[in-house]
């Protein structure tokens, strides 16, 4: 667990992002559009720990702020969670949750007038990761909970559907850092932007 110095060190990156986005934001109010977005997914678990969790969910929330032609900036919260693979370590139950705060940025390509727009999406936050109580041999292990910073990078495709309705398809790589490991993960987001 962390010092009260120790967040409040992780908490300023995200201070200054925050204040970036709503700066980027209320510009983008004069010069160009703001969207919704909503959608959700599957999240797999890789690397290391890619044999304790079972294939898991998201759920997305943001804004596509769009500050010049092919560049929107995303602020957006997330949830991801998996469950403990039964059999895969000595412990029980469990639920591995992750809930980002953060912002993107979007790089579209191809023409504006096309129906399909593929896009890059890059960005990063906080997130609150947490593993609920398990149990070890009977005896219950307790419940961790930790705020780490993390970064995304993905692909996407945008398909116009009306004038006003967008459905976005996005594939991204989320790393979420500890001080002795990392946690990556791979979400296939399906969204409606309006």
């Amino acid at each position: 667990m962390h010092t009260s110095e120790e967040e409040a060190y992780l908490r300023k990156p995200l201070v200054i992002l925050i204040i970036v986005l709503l700066g980027s934001a209320a510009h983008a109010e004069r010069t160009s559009t703001i969207t919704g977005i909503l959608g959700g997914g599957a999240s797999m678990v890789s690397g290391e720990f890619s044999d304790l969790w079972k294939l898991g969910f998201n759920a997305f929330l943001g804004a596509r702020i769009r500050v010049a032609p092919d560049l929107q900036l995303v602020p957006k919260v997330e949830y991801h969670s998996f469950s403990l693979v039964q059999g895969a370590s000595p412990v029980t139950g469990g639920r591995l949750s992750s809930l980002l705060f953060g912002g993107a940025a979007i790089m579209e390509v191809g023409s504006s007038r096309s129906s399909t727009r593929p896009f890059g999406i890059g960005g990063g936050g906080f997130t609150s990761v947490s593993i609920s109580a398990m149990k070890s041999g009977g005896e219950s292990v307790g419940r961790v909970e930790e705020t780490r910073p993390y970064f995304e990078l993905g692909l996407g495709l945008t398909f116009r559907v009306s004038p006003s309705a967008q459905f976005v398809i996005m594939g991204r790589f989320v790393s979420v850092f500890f001080e002795e490991s990392t946690l990556n993960y791979f979400p296939l987001t399906v969204a409606f932007r309006l």
